[in-house]
């Protein structure tokens, strides 16, 4: 199998010791490709409701399990 590259291309901000990603492309050619944008990080005193961590894919997604992929 072919291994994925992490890429980090701009930065929310930049100063400081732990900079913030606003761009980072995940890729395993030749036809595997995802790309997440950081809009906004916001730190909170609480945990998140688990609500704001549901996410609705499309359809046709294919859902792999990282932690069982082995080298």
């Amino acid at each position: 199998h072919t291994p994925w590259t992490l890429e980090v291309r701009s930065y929310l901000d930049d100063t400081g010791p732990n900079p913030v990603p606003k761009r980072i492309s995940m890729d395993r050619p030749p036809t595997e490709k995802a790309i997440i944008f950081v809009k906004k990080l916001e730190y909170k005193d609480e945990p998140w409701p688990d609500k704001s961590l549901e996410l609705d894919l499309p359809d046709q997604t294919e859902i792999r399990l990282l932690k069982d992929v082995q080298p």
